[in-house]
């Protein structure tokens, strides 16, 4: 609730030729850094699901709220055996576009924070969140006046929390979304 409040206010605060809500749906492909978590059977590229609303303050900035989730990642761990992990990020990222060619074209970078939380089952069934921060770009090709294909790579860094020890972990991926403008 608190990041819609968030992008509700920020939206309020500008006005301009292009602005307005959008929402868009996206599938992808990531892959989990571990920082020595895993001791084998490091983990291997997984699909992905999001999921995003934002809106364009102009067109040159918007601010987008993303849910994310990350097809489960498997490993051994050193003290709980084999293991299954599973991520879902909700963020907040300030959005720079570049419209090119008429607005046909828009590169775009982003940075933003976030709250992934974490579910790990095997021999020992956890969860835990933590914060998040979140950087990426890419590009969209706008078809139509309110509908663009967008390609775009993030990258995710976290620490996870293991008894006593934090890794640094982080998890790039890279993503197709179809997203409609209103």
């Amino acid at each position: 609730m608190r990041y819609f409040i968030l992008l509700v206010l920020a939206a309020s605060l500008f006005s301009a030729e292009r602005s307005g809500p959008y929402l868009g749906i996206g599938y992808g492909i990531s892959l989990l850094e571990d920082d020595g978590y895993y001791v084998a059977e490091k983990p291997e590229t997984r699909t992905l699901l999001r999921g995003y609303a934002g809106a364009y303050l102009n067109e040159h900035f918007s601010v987008e709220l993303d849910y994310t989730h990350f097809n489960a990642y498997e490993g051994e761990h050193s003290s709980y055996g084999k293991v299954e992990e599973q991520f879902t990020l909700l963020s907040v990222a300030a959005v720079a576009h570049y419209p090119l060619y008429n607005d046909t074209l828009d590169l775009f970078a982003k940075f933003g924070a976030g709250e992934i939380t974490w579910n790990e089952s095997g021999t020992v069934n956890r969860s835990s969140s933590a914060a998040a921060l979140l950087v990426g770009g890419g590009f969209a090709l706008r078809f139509v006046e309110d509908v663009s294909i967008k390609i775009g790579y993030d990258l995710t860094s976290f620490g996870l929390q293991d008894v006593s020890t934090t890794y640094d972990m982080y998890i790039q991926y890279g993503y197709g979304a179809v997203e409609v403008q209103f």
